[in-house]
């Protein structure tokens, strides 16, 4: 918990527009305070509702775990809001959303401007040491939590990002690649040391789920654990340690509990963790086929030109629900049995059943709605 600088969220007046960097919500309250409504734009489902208690804290007040994927904790977990010092010297408020076992488990930022703005001026800080300042940001349409599109100043091209172990990849795009598994590589950048190490706005700005959403469970561990190497953290783990040994900087202490970790950066800590976790459970979920229909055989993007729903299925095993011209999508993992092909938002899950028809290249659900392959 972050009580050194967090304040009772009774005495903010909380209501205006909060992103988790996906997700625009707007917060109002018609009780002076003692609920509050965060509205996703796009509806209930994306929606959530924290209200003041007799002890004069926030908590989550109802339901809801449908915002894709993420849980803002169960009914009654701790909400506390926060403001945060960027090196900047800027003020980053926050809301943070606790689980059951007092765990981060959702957090969004007040923003003021455009949400535009906001994404690209965010996506710009964390990746400038790398792409400099050729490359601009933008609101993906068709929507992949792993895939940052970037427009590119010289030549007004699409550029697909993708994170991998070693660095970044920039892929050639069309706009009707992008929620797909882009394959065209057009250039790599490793990471490199800067002196802080490969993540160093870590310590100095406050992160956001879009943005971790582009890494990996291996790499976000990396990322967190970087944040405490650079105060001389001396890890237990062969391999952390191996991995922090080559940079100069790192000047491990004997002593751990001498370290100290400022506000922003223990906030970042919570968060990635929260991602990593999320990661872990997404990376456990993958499922081998069952039948003579493989992934590959059916991976591809299928459209539903009735309300611009469209499905993603990648080779990996994962898959994307996406709602064309919005940021709304929905992860899911998936198997194969026969023609039946099963969505799945963890291995628990029935998941709901598509039809494969391997002539007409189409899915078809439950209520009949038909998505045709995207050639």
């Amino acid at each position: 918990m972050l009580a050194a600088v967090s304040a009772n969220a009774y005495a903010q007046n909380l209501q205006g527009e909060w992103t988790d960097g996906t997700i625009v919500f707007y917060a109002k309250t018609d009780n002076n305070g003692a609920e509050y409504t965060f509205d996703g734009f796009l509806g209930d489902d994306q929606s959530f509702y924290i209200k003041r208690t007799a002890q004069n804290q926030y908590v989550v007040s109802r339901e809801n775990e449908s915002m894709m994927g993420w849980s803002v904790g169960k009914k009654g977990c701790k909400v506390e809001y926060l403001t945060l010092t960027e090196q900047s010297g800027g003020k980053a408020e926050v809301i943070a959303c606790y689980d059951a076992q007092k765990q981060l488990c959702y957090a969004v930022q007040k923003y003021s401007g455009e949400y535009g703005d906001y994404f690209k001026n965010t996506m710009q800080t964390m990746f400038a040491s790398m792409l400099g300042t050729q490359y601009e940001a933008f609101v993906d349409e068709y929507g992949s939590p792993k895939i940052l599109p970037l427009k590119s100043k010289a030549d007004n091209k699409i550029y697909l990002l993708k994170t991998d172990a070693n660095g970044i990849t920039l892929y050639n795009s069309e706009f009707k690649d992008m929620a797909h598994q882009p394959t065209t590589v057009f250039k790599t950048i490793k990471y490199f040391d800067n002196g802080k190490g490969w993540w160093h706005q870590t310590s100095n700005k406050v992160l956001c789920v879009a943005y971790l959403e582009l890494f990996d469970a291996q790499q976000l561990r990396l990322m967190r654990n970087e944040i405490y190497a650079r105060h001389g953290w001396k890890f237990q783990s062969d391999d952390l340690q191996k991995h922090f040994s080559q940079f100069s900087w790192y000047k491990p202490f004997g002593n751990n509990s001498a370290v100290k970790l400022s506000a922003l950066e223990q906030f970042n800590v919570n968060l990635i963790k929260a991602m990593e976790t999320k990661a872990e459970k997404r990376n456990g979920q993958r499922f081998a086929p069952s039948t003579s229909l493989t992934f590959k055989d059916v991976a591809g993007i299928y459209d539903n030109d009735d309300d611009g729903d469209r499905i993603s299925l990648l080779d990996d095993g994962t898959a994307t629900w996406v709602m064309v011209g919005s940021l709304n999508y929905t992860e899911y993992v998936y198997t194969i049995q026969g023609n039946d092909i099963y969505l799945k938002e963890s291995a628990n899950d029935k998941g709901s059943r598509h039809v494969y028809d391997a002539q007409k290249h189409t899915l078809t659900d439950s209520d009949g709605k038909v998505y045709v392959k995207n050639d």
